[in-house]
């Protein structure tokens, strides 16, 4: 019982460690990503920048996207997952239901980074998505009348969408 009193108190004396000089980071929130042979966790390795191309009507060119690699400690299966950012984008759904928290913007936002971004041609419609909603979402914001008629369009979407991610 001395000896724990005595390893209490030399750990209290010893001198708080140096404040970094460097500010630290702001911590992300990433997602845990299951290998797709063994269905383990996989380990992050690292972030990476990847160069993705970007084509639009008039232009083509590439920019650099920041990932965070992964690696399965199992099997050594790679995968890289994309640090764009995801989460907002639902205009039309946003101004329909009020609030980009609502439980049906975020079955949307489900599928649209669980179907349609894992392919080429989902991630075109997204693309045209993004360029085409945000002046019928103001049209939305601005018109009662015109938000009922998109909300009873939607509903039944989102509710097929939740049964499909609930059988998941």
């Amino acid at each position: 019982m001395l000896r724990l009193k005595l390893n209490v108190l030399t750990m209290v004396e010893r001198k708080p460690e140096e404040i970094p000089k460097e500010i630290p980071r702001i911590p992300i929130a990433v997602p845990v990503i299951i290998c797709p042979q063994c269905y383990k966790p996989m380990e992050i390795v690292e972030k990476v920048d990847v160069n993705v191309e970007e084509k639009s009507f008039f232009r083509k060119g590439t920019r650099s996207v920041p990932h965070i690699q992964y690696r399965c400690p199992t099997c050594g299966v790679e995968w890289k997952e994309s640090l764009a950012r995801r989460g907002g984008g639902c205009f039309i759904a946003t101004a329909t239901f009020g609030t980009p928290m609502a439980h049906e913007v975020n079955i949307l936002r489900r599928f649209r980074d669980g179907f349609l971004l894992r392919n080429r041609t989902g991630e075109m419609v997204v693309c045209s998505y993004y360029k085409l909603s945000p002046p019928i979402a103001r049209a939305i914001k601005k018109s009662e009348m015109l938000g009922r008629v998109v909300r009873i369009l939607l509903i039944p979407i989102v509710k097929l969408f939740n049964l499909l991610y609930k059988k998941q």
